[in-house]
């Protein structure tokens, strides 16, 4: 089996997998993603994309088959997130929007370590939300370059794709019990500026000049 793409440009698009692999019943799923592995560490940018667009299309269309291989893929993802091409990095946050949003694992997977979990958040995000929140925040904190870079980009990007009350509050309990204090006041100075200058986080900041409102009890960490 092998990955076809169709031209060469930053639209390009995977158009083709050998073996007519589309038909469900014909899937040859381990393979598949191998593949789809092997090539996020292409050199161009119009395969990674592909493949992250391929990847993004079998969550949607057979999540709970995938979920199987959200193990291996998930370490993937996460590092791909340090691509040094933006069309890669948002390509790759749909994906993992889509996987730590989806319904398809519930609370109660084994499949995610509990020490990466939090308690179920009220939009019932299953536990690979969390488990990524906590990993984007050890991203930040060990590559510093990647957080002044595109630390707004991803955090904005992420507000758009997801509910941005459930990312503000996952941010701030995770941040309560940061043992670097000095990682956890750049973050929480990068978190006010996003909230208060960017336009994805609108509705948050209307919520916010309520004080009374439960989301503003829980965020009192960014105040």
């Amino acid at each position: 089996m092998k990955l076809v793409t169709e031209g060469d440009d930053k639209d390009s698009f995977l158009v083709e997998v050998v073996g007519d692999v589309m038909e469900e019943e014909q899937l040859d799923l381990p393979s598949l993603v191998d593949v789809l592995t092997k090539h996020l560490h292409h050199t161009s940018v119009a395969t990674k994309v592909s493949v992250l667009r391929w990847i993004y299309h079998l969550y949607i269309k057979i999540p709970t088959k995938m979920f199987l291989y959200i193990e291996k893929l998930f370490p993937e993802l996460r590092r791909a997130l340090s691509d040094s091409s933006d069309e890669v990095v948002q390509q790759d946050l749909e994906v993992l929007a889509e996987i730590i949003s989806s319904p398809s694992v519930t609370s109660s997977s084994d499949d995610a370590d509990s020490e990466n979990q939090l308690p179920a958040n009220s939009h019932g995000m299953n536990p690979y939300f969390s488990k990524f929140v906590i990993s984007l925040l050890k991203l930040f904190s060990s590559d510093r370059h990647l957080l002044e870079d595109r630390g707004s980009f991803i955090i904005r990007q992420l507000c758009i794709l997801l509910n941005s009350e459930d990312i503000y509050t996952t941010l701030s309990m995770i941040l309560k019990t940061e043992e670097n204090v000095k990682f956890a006041s750049i973050m929480v100075e990068n978190l006010n500026t996003i909230l208060l200058t960017s336009s994805e986080l609108f509705d948050l900041r209307m919520k916010l000049k309520d004080m009374n409102t439960e989301v503003c009890s829980k965020l009192l960490t960014f105040k």
